[in-house]
């Protein structure tokens, strides 16, 4: 009788135990793109192909990045990616540089179609950020436009975006990051349209 009573304590207590494991939550990089009209004429006549993003293997992985530290980096284990980084920030600039109607076509490459100029990028830093007891939302990107032809590099540079984030909340934080990628990829837009106006 003591045996089933203490094997049915064993059995409850791992039964609590599963059912208060905490709930994973997942992630989008998806903030709303302004409204652009279908029939303007793109700025340049020309195709740009963008590159899937490289990663720093830091942020290789789906689970959201934070760090005190530069030495130290830390994980969320219940706040995640809904798909890898480096796709959505790929698909997201692609989405993002269409809608600015800069290029008659924006497309992955490579590519069957030719491109005349490829867009390159890296994830250096894709996290939260703490500091001073302040959150941050830490975006920061190596980024390179080149001819395709002769495959000269026509501007390269890394985009470093620190915002603060308004409540220690991971959907905060994300909000956060969603704002410091969209406006890492607004800065690029004006530095392709400068190269580009420079190079023709």
């Amino acid at each position: 009788m003591k045996l089933n009573i203490a094997l049915l304590i064993i059995i409850t207590s791992l039964i609590v135990n599963c059912s208060s494991v905490p709930e994973i939550h997942y992630y989008l990089l998806d903030y709303q793109l302004n409204d652009t009209d279908s029939y303007q004429q793109p700025k340049f006549d020309k195709i740009l192909g963008v590159q899937k993003f490289d990663i720093a293997p830091l942020y290789d992985q789906d689970k959201i990045v934070y760090r005190e530290s530069v030495y130290e980096g830390k994980f969320y284990n219940y706040h995640r990616w809904i798909a890898p980084l480096d796709e959505m920030i790929t698909e997201k600039t692609i989405e993002h540089i269409t809608a600015s109607d800069l290029f008659q076509n924006v497309i992955r490459f490579p590519a069957d179609v030719k491109v005349d100029y490829i867009l390159a990028g890296k994830i250096l830093a894709f996290e939260e950020w703490d500091q001073d007891q302040q959150w941050f939302a830490h975006i920061r990107l190596m980024l390179e436009l080149i001819e395709s032809n002769d495959r000269t590099t026509l501007w390269k540079d890394i985009i470093d975006i620190k915002n603060p984030v308004p409540r220690k909340q991971p959907l905060d934080l994300v909000k956060a990051m969603n704002e410091g990628f969209k406006e890492s990829i607004e800065n690029t837009l004006i530095e392709l349209e400068s190269s580009i106006s420079g190079n023709n």
